[in-house]
């Protein structure tokens, strides 16, 4: 690796990706560093992220982070931190030919190092997705954005919301002025889930990153199971996707569950 004080890559899936890269990063002026788990390779600017340790810690606590609901990974992990599109494209394009698909997970990263708190909470979230995208590819997109953005947030103490970095008081007081006067007695997850109506529409990232969460803090043992039954739904012909996993969440979570993520949703 390209970068100062950084482990070995532990497997020779992990060895094949740094070389795959090394000619890359030296072309572009990236530098290549390893996590403490020998298997998260970062490419990162040379110039702006001349000192790597802070990173280094944020990717094993996002790992530590996700543990309880993935299990130990084994499979490599590439992030690479573009300067550009042109970068980033390119390297979409070799990650794709070389057969690594979704072990490459890519994003321009402008920020500077003195912008560490944007930077950190961009890569906690892609990380996150990243090893969410290889265990539970189906898993629904208002649950796996929830998690990036909550788990990013308990590591960076930040994250992205509609595009702001924000911290997670801000999103709890702002959730509960918007539901405090609301009459429902339950959440709605065709409208957490942008599908209300038929209408394929984004998540709302507020409410996701709440309630995953209210999950992650509240029923960490349940979600390993949540996860994959969410990600497995085969829902048939007029079935409604949205009422098929309020039902899992009831089946996994409890009776209640719909009616307490309503109370989350209200309380700051």
């Amino acid at each position: 690796a390209n970068g100062t004080g950084t482990t070995e890559p532990r497997s020779a899936a992990a060895v094949s990706m740094v070389e795959r890269f090394e000619t890359f990063a030296e072309r572009r002026g990236y530098r290549i560093d390893v996590d403490a788990t020998g298997r998260v390779l970062t490419l990162s600017d040379a110039q702006r992220f001349e000192v790597f340790a802070p990173s280094a810690v944020v990717i094993e606590r996002t790992l530590e982070a996700l543990a309880p609901v993935l299990g130990e990974q084994e499979a490599p992990l590439v992030v690479l931190r573009a300067s550009c599109e042109e970068d980033a494209e390119t390297a979409r394009v070799a990650s794709d030919a070389l057969g690594f698909g979704h072990r490459v997970t890519v994003f321009v990263e402008t920020a500077t190092f003195a912008q560490r708190r944007a930077a950190h909470a961009r890569l906690a979230e892609s990380v996150t997705r990243a090893e969410l995208e290889a265990f539970a590819p189906r898993l629904p997109l208002w649950l796996s954005d929830g998690l990036a953005s909550a788990i990013a947030e308990s590591v960076t103490d930040r994250a992205f919301v509609d595009g702001e970095l924000v911290s997670g008081s801000s999103v709890r007081k702002a959730l509960a002025r918007k539901y405090r006067r609301s009459d429902r007695t339950a959440v709605d997850l065709s409208a957490v889930s942008g599908r209300r109506a038929g209408e394929a529409t984004a998540p709302l990232e507020a409410e996701s990153m709440r309630i995953a969460g209210y999950l992650l803090e509240e029923h960490t043992e349940c979600l390993p199971a949540l996860v994959t039954r969410l990600a497995s739904l085969e829902p048939r012909a007029g079935e409604s996707r949205s009422r098929l996993e309020m039902r899992e969440l009831e089946d996994v979570l409890g009776a209640a569950a719909l009616a307490d993520l309503m109370k989350v949703l209200r309380t700051r």
